[in-house]
């Protein structure tokens, strides 16, 4: 699969990469405009949508230029940061989330998004070859990690460390406690004698 084309601040690797995610997303949102602007428009189909939250008008605008170059535009909404609402957003979920806008706002944007990710969904934090971001992933986790499926840390692609991390989404799953969950009786899990006739079954009795 070859990069389609794209000005902005990225290594080869994560362009790639998130080309690929993008060819699997409908609805995606991102902060940070720019090179990856550039990228999930031109993965997207044509039913797709794709809204970039940018604090800098400027990189609005200029992003949108390349935009237009490139033939995909209309792909695109922009939104201002300070006029976006996790609580009200323009679409009621999303498939794919991008964390890449300012270094100050990546840690609440991600806690704030999170919840409008969809179950299968997969969460893209970028930098994370850097301690500080590195950490925001720590605190999305710490937050959240009873709907996390995977993480992938700087997710190789094509041989190659990427610089970004990548979570999957499911739908929550609170602990249990398995003993009682299981109905199992409080000598299987070491309080109690075990019956004699266990020893002399040819397997346990747990089943799946």
């Amino acid at each position: 699969m070859s990069i389609p084309k794209f000005v902005g601040d990225l290594s080869a690797a994560d362009a790639a990469l998130l080309h690929h995610h993008g060819c699997r997303a409908r609805r995606i949102l991102e902060f940070g405009a720019g090179g990856s602007t550039q990228l999930f428009a031109q993965a997207l189909a044509e039913d797709g949508s794709l809204l970039t939250l940018e604090t800098d008008p400027a990189w609005i605008a200029r992003t949108s230029e390349h935009l237009v170059r490139l033939g995909v535009r209309a792909r695109v909404r922009f939104m201002l940061y300070q006029d976006f609402s996790p609580q009200a957003p323009p679409s009621p979920s999303f498939d794919l989330l991008f964390d890449d806008g300012v270094d100050e706002l990546r840690r609440a944007m991600a806690l704030a998004t999170w919840p409008l990710l969809a179950p299968g969904g997969v969460f893209l934090f970028h930098d994370t070859r850097r301690e500080r971001d590195i950490a925001n992933v720590l605190a999305l986790m710490a937050a959240h990690y009873n709907e996390i499926e995977s993480v992938e840390c700087n997710q190789r692609f094509r041989g190659t460390s990427s610089n970004l991390t990548v979570l999957r989404k499911k739908v929550a799953e609170p602990y249990l406690d398995w003993n009682l969950a299981e109905g199992l009786p409080m000598w299987r899990y070491g309080s109690g004698e075990v019956p004699d006739d266990f020893w002399d079954r040819r397997q346990d009795n747990l089943r799946l």
